[in-house]
């Protein structure tokens, strides 16, 4: 199995630490969407996993939501996102529009539930909040099913140094 996997998009950064360059910033998050589907044609792989924080909040505009949608809309795989601590899935997110369903292959799990994927399974652990001291990935059982196990999760790795950690994760998590 081939895959592109991937995360921190934060579109719609202000980025005004940066000062005049803010503009470019936000315009090149944009043109890295067809630069990750340019990669996933030429490199054949089977999906495009986004890792959470695709977006910089919820209180992205809709119609920059809508931009990201039809960037993705040609994508030659299925690209399978997960909501993050910057654009959590609640009530009103970036995530409840329904223009996310209008596509085929984009998918949005809020569900901590396994999903099938050809060769194996993957395991999703969606964000509800901004802050949590809790693992997303707990929920996952050690060695379930057959063939790959993908768990695509969001958080801080135990044990690293971090201002605030927050949904800390395991650092042996991927080898159960």
């Amino acid at each position: 199995m081939r895959l592109i996997h991937t995360a921190d998009w934060q579109i719609g950064m202000r980025a005004a630490h940066v000062g005049e360059a803010g503009e470019i910033v936000r315009k090149s998050r944009i043109q890295t969407l067809s630069r990750i589907l340019e990669l996933a044609k030429e490199h054949r792989v089977d999906l495009i996993l986004v890792a959470g924080d695709s977006f910089e909040d919820n209180g992205v505009d809709r119609i920059l939501v809508q931009k990201v949608i039809d960037a993705l809309r040609s994508s030659p795989v299925p690209i399978y996102f997960i909501p993050g601590n910057h654009d959590p899935f609640v009530p009103g997110s970036v995530w409840d529009y329904p223009s996310w369903r209008q596509v085929d292959n984009l998918h949005v799990l809020t569900e901590t539930e396994p999903v099938s994927i050809p060769g194996g399974t993957l395991y999703p652990c969606p964000l509800f909040e901004k802050h949590s001291r809790k693992d997303p990935t707990s929920w996952i059982q050690p060695k379930e099913g057959e063939g790959i196990r993908i768990g695509l999760g969001h958080g801080t790795v135990e044990g690293i140094p971090q201002d605030e950690p927050d949904y800390p994760i395991a650092k042996d998590a991927a080898e159960q």
